[in-house]
């Protein structure tokens, strides 16, 4: 199996698949969109989920042979994150550790460090980091929507006739709806993008802080079991096409580093 080839030519597809998504959309990945229209919104959506369950699979087949070697103090962290939580509760806490003062003030100065108002006096946008996960299914029935009957209480025993239910206001395919997390995702998924090689070492880093953790519960794989998210089984878009291919390719890889 040629990896490489098989790597480079869906890397071009979804490439290409992104640029569609933001002449789709209108969009600038420099300056995000307030708002789209909602049928737009819907159009992108269905073709960038598909796309980023492609581009997690690339990933898990990018890193299938690297090897990262923790750090002594990473792996001191993970050692110090095992132990059990302390039995007072007192203080600010974070995955049952104590958050310390130190760590309080290097993460605000992060964050200002992020915002810090570039030459020309704005705010310098920082791109979200690309998901390296599948979303977890829902089991159990699911509620959709709105309910359709809303409860009407009367306090005046005199009135002749129960107060009007208000009505249901009826969206339009124009409505504007935000688009300020389409935007993030999108742009998380350019930043992935262009930078195959250092998303697998991300997810390489992973694999080995979770051989430290082992016993412990948490995610076992980065694609969840069962279709892909965003999988059509009739689709026709190229996006589903390459998903079934980068699909297939990761759970080759997935079965032979399980069997190894």
């Amino acid at each position: 199996m040629d990896w490489t080839l098989a790597i480079a030519r869906n890397l071009t597809s979804l490439r290409q698949i992104a640029a569609s998504l933001f002449a789709m959309a209108g969009l600038n990945p420099l300056q995000p969109t307030a708002s789209l229209p909602r049928h737009i919104h819907a159009a992108v959506l269905s073709i960038l989920r598909p796309a980023e369950a492609a581009m997690r699979r690339l990933i898990v087949i990018a890193a299938r042979d690297l090897v990262v070697t923790l750090t002594p103090a990473e792996r001191a962290r993970i050692a110090k994150s095992a132990l059990p939580a302390p039995t007072s509760r007192t203080g600010i806490f974070l995955n049952g550790r104590p958050v310390q003062p130190d760590d309080l003030a290097r993460a605000r100065h992060t964050q200002n460090m992020n915002n810090t108002p570039a030459s020309g006096g704005q705010a310098i946008a920082r791109v979200p980091a690309f998901c390296l996960f599948d979303p977890l299914k829902r089991f159990g029935a699911q509620r959709r929507g709105r309910p359709q009957a809303i409860p009407r209480i009367r306090f005046d025993l005199d009135a002749a006739a129960p107060p009007n239910q208000p009505s249901r206001q009826k969206t339009s395919p124009d409505d504007p709806i935000s688009a300020t997390q389409l935007c993030r995702r999108l742009a998380a998924l350019q930043t992935a993008l262009d930078d195959l090689p250092g998303q697998a070492q991300r997810l390489a880093r992973w694999r080995a802080r979770r051989l430290l953790r082992r016993g412990r519960p948490g995610r076992l794989s980065p694609m969840r079991p069962g279709s892909p998210p965003g999988h059509r089984s009739h689709g026709t878009h190229p996006v589903d096409e390459v998903l079934h291919h980068c699909h297939g390719l990761a759970v080759d890889v997935a079965m032979r580093n399980d069997t190894s």
